[in-house]
């Protein structure tokens, strides 16, 4: 039945446009009504349907309606008949208001705004937190410390995630540094002994992927810094400080431990190389090589104050055990350590090196001048052939073998242990 209603006055419609009628049909107006609001519990969120419209420019009235509401909640519109009515939301959750507009002839469709409510009645502070992450040294090495990072390190994090709200509400955070002058005033709580002694903005936040984890580059410069960290739940908010020591560490001495055995007066490399400070800004490093040798014995070193060097020891009358120690120090004097006495058990490399020293062995008043060579390790045994020939040796230092024959000629005594020196110089 309705349906033979609605053709039927469709076709008178038609009808009198085609005879040339002035009657039209009202155009449909549009109802907007703004975008969704975010409010604290207890605020007036105004709402603002003027972007409403009709295409034939009929004058618009306005009606809102309050559709749904929390639970509980006994809120309502407050001139719900004007382009910008008032909702105050008496509880936290989400109101759901709808508009419609009429032209006078015709009626738009609905459109919703949402309204969501923050908070509670009496809505209680958020709680702000504030750590430090990506520490770069062990707890013993920075006892004491609120926080630490070696200086010059970059992307280190200040973490944000344990703020919390009693209210369970969204928070959005803020990150500053604080400067010396300021920190009596933004940070009461922070003892003076953790106040900033940096007094430049130097250390440079970065906001990373999320608002509550951003990211700071250590400066070069020693000292204090102190970050602050603002919590907000829309209405009420907290803030908390950090206090960062920037931290310079002693570099490592590594020698590299290539030769523990030397003869005195023949230079002996010592390879300091491989130490390194862990400081990205200390490029700048001096070494100084020591030893303990006994009395009368004396150590040159060439050249004097590098990494890489040659020592040469003179003054020793029997096999001696000398340590040399490689000190290595930043521009900061901060240098690195080594035990007091003995070596550590080392892997490849350590701060030092032991080496087993033979003295010199002097010339045979029997033998030809010059051509007399240590037999065994303390020179105690030489041997030569007849006054023509050079000095001929068992074997030489530390056991090798050293022949002094003419080239193929074979001496069975010329060895170790009673093996033959052939005249390439190899124990066979």
């Amino acid at each position: 039945m309705n349906r033979v209603v609605v053709s039927i006055v469709f076709v008178a419609l038609a009808t009198l446009a085609g005879c040339g009628d002035a009657t039209t049909i009202a155009s449909m107006p549009i109802a907007d009504a703004g975008p969704d609001k975010v409010v604290a519990v207890g605020t007036d969120a105004r709402l603002d349907g003027s972007s409403s419209s009709d295409s034939g420019g009929g004058t618009l009235t306005f009606q809102w309606t309050l559709e749904s509401k929390p639970q509980g909640s006994t809120a309502a519109l407050v001139a719900a008949t004007t382009a910008q009515p008032v909702l105050r939301p008496d509880g936290p959750g989400t109101f759901l208001v709808s508009l419609v507009v009429s032209n006078g002839q015709r009626k738009s469709q609905p459109d919703f705004v949402g309204v969501r409510a923050r908070g509670s009645v009496g809505n209680q502070p958020p709680i702000a937190a504030i750590q430090c992450r990506n520490q770069t040294c062990t707890q013993d090495e920075c006892d004491g410390l609120t926080c630490w990072i070696r200086h010059g390190v970059t992307f280190n994090q200040l973490d944000g995630r344990f703020s919390t709200d009693p209210d369970l509400d969204d928070l959005t955070h803020t990150w500053s540094q604080v400067l010396p002058a300021a920190c009596a005033t933004e940070c009461p709580d922070l003892p003076i002994a953790d106040c900033p002694t940096i007094g430049d903005n130097v250390a440079l936040l970065e906001e990373s992927s999320t608002d509550n984890v951003w990211q700071y580059t250590a400066p070069a410069t020693v000292g204090k810094l102190a970050f602050k960290l603002t919590v907000d739940d829309g209405e009420l908010s907290d803030s908390a400080c950090i206090a960062i020591d920037s931290v310079n560490f002693a570099p490592t001495a590594t020698v590299a431990i290539a030769n523990n055995r030397g003869d005195e007066n023949v230079p002996l490399p010592l390879d300091g190389t491989g130490s390194f400070d862990s400081d990205p800004t200390d490029t700048s490093l001096s070494y100084a090589w020591t030893h303990d040798a006994g009395a009368g014995v004396t150590v040159t070193y060439d050249p004097s104050d590098a990494e890489e060097m040659w020592a040469t020891v003179t003054g020793i009358g029997a096999p001696t055990n000398i340590t040399f120690t490689l000190t290595v120090t930043d521009a900061a004097g901060a240098a690195s350590t080594c035990p007091a006495s003995g070596m550590p058990p080392c892997g490849t490399n350590c701060c030092g090196l032991r080496v087993s020293f033979a003295p010199a062995c002097t010339d045979d008043s029997a033998c030809a001048s010059g051509n007399c060579e240590c037999t065994n390790v303390d020179c105690s045994s030489r041997a030569c052939s007849t006054a023509t020939d050079p000095c001929i040796c068992k074997y030489g230092i530390w056991g090798a073998c050293t022949n002094l024959l003419p080239p193929g000629a074979e001496d069975i005594g010329d060895c170790h242990g009673g093996s033959t020196c052939n005249g390439s110089g190899v124990c066979g």
